[in-house]
């Protein structure tokens, strides 16, 4: 996102928005299956792919109230909002990477 201009609150260049949403958004996914198999949860071969899967995951984690509210801030903004609707507003965004990182920060 660095390379992308930002004029009037608004990055230049949806398509590094779109890039480091989505590995943003994966990566608080991969903080949350790690968490959920070190606590215990045995989760199958085929992890959940839904927004539904991963919040019933999260109903079986200890920290499960706040991060039900991070994971659905992260999965709106940088998911749905960042990676596909190429949501391009600064204070957005730096919200959700945030967000995020909060995640990384609490399961690790």
């Amino acid at each position: 996102m660095r390379k992308s201009a930002i004029e009037a609150e608004h990055y230049h260049d949806a398509k590094y928005v779109s890039e480091a949403s989505g590995m943003a958004y994966l990566a608080a996914l991969k903080a949350i299956f790690d968490y959920a198999e070190r606590s215990g949860t045995k989760i199958k071969r085929d992890r959940p792919k839904s927004y539904e899967g991963v919040s019933h995951l999260i109903d079986n984690l200890p920290q499960r109230n706040k991060l039900h509210h991070k994971f659905k801030s992260v999965y709106d903004i940088l998911h749905v909002g960042g990676y596909y609707n190429q949501f391009t507003n600064v204070k957005v965004i730096k919200e959700g990477f945030k967000e995020a990182e909060d995640i990384l920060k609490m399961l690790n």
